[in-house]
């Protein structure tokens, strides 16, 4: 139930959240990125998976973010909506 949550309390936890995340993996060491275990859905990943895989989830989260505010502000744009093409 995101979608009724306040915008600026929604942006304030995923900053938090990636903060939080960002120091936890600032001590990781080679050793810690090795380390995996087995998925019941997709099998073996390791921590370095994991992180990669990070970047494509928070850039899905980005790209919700903007298409909710995209979508808050088409109905407000008047004739400058034909500069979107759409």
């Amino acid at each position: 139930r995101d979608e009724q949550r306040d915008p600026a309390e929604l942006l304030a936890e995923f900053t938090r959240r990636r903060i939080a995340g960002v120091a936890l993996v600032e001590g990781l060491t080679a050793t810690d990125l090795a380390r995996g275990g087995d998925h019941p859905e997709v099998g073996f990943l390791t921590v370095n998976d994991l992180l990669h895989e990070w970047i494509h989830h928070d850039a899905n989260h980005l790209r919700q973010m903007l298409a909710n505010v995209q979508a808050y502000a088409w109905p407000h744009m008047g004739n400058a909506q034909k500069f979107s093409g759409a």
